[in-house]
């Protein structure tokens, strides 16, 4: 993508579910990096607020967010997180209020880039940094060990017996570069 530099594939655009059956029909694992993006953020930016860091880094914000906005569904939270923080200042208001009650520095830096910046040059920014931390650091480790992946945005899928490998190479290219996140097997 040109825009982004994501690769997008009918594997990124076909839903949840099906990605899941292939997984189990073909004996593949799927590595996944908890809430990505604001992880990235928190890298980039370690000047912002300590829980929006310590729970990104944890791989809990949506649940540590859904604490404090007092929400049930998780998926509806990731949602909101994401149309509240890469949409136009002027819109979501009521809850960017809530937000900047919780995270002031991370509603501040938001809005300040938003303002310097196109509205959705943030998750430009952080799409780029991902996908060249993800296709052009782990996934060409991948390959360049021999063994077979793709990946959907801020996940790698590999096969399960290369399983352990493959972890290992995407740590060390966290270690590289000093990301801190937690990575999950979906």
């Amino acid at each position: 993508n040109d825009t982004n530099r994501r690769l997008d594939t009918n594997l990124t655009n076909i839903s949840e579910d099906i990605v899941k059956q292939i997984i189990k029909d073909n004996d593949l694992v799927q590595f996944d990096i908890s809430n990505s993006q604001f992880a990235i953020l928190s890298h980039l930016a370690p000047e912002l607020d300590a829980d929006f860091i310590s729970s990104t880094q944890d791989g809990v914000l949506y649940e540590y967010m859904m604490d404090k906005l007092k929400v049930d569904d998780r998926k509806q939270m990731k949602t909101n997180m994401f149309e509240l923080f890469f949409s136009k200042n002027e819109t979501y208001k009521e809850t960017k209020d809530k937000l900047q009650e919780i995270f002031p520095k991370l509603i501040s830096y938001a809005y300040n880039f938003k303002i310097e910046n196109a509205y959705n040059e943030l998750a430009i920014m952080l799409q780029k940094f991902e996908s060249n931390m993800v296709i052009d650091g782990i996934l060409k480790n991948v390959f360049s060990e021999g063994f077979w992946g793709i990946s959907i945005h801020d996940s790698i899928i590999c096969r399960r017996s290369d399983e352990d490998a493959v972890k290992a190479i995407i740590k060390a290219e966290f270690d590289k570069i000093g990301f801190k996140c937690t990575l999950k097997n979906k």
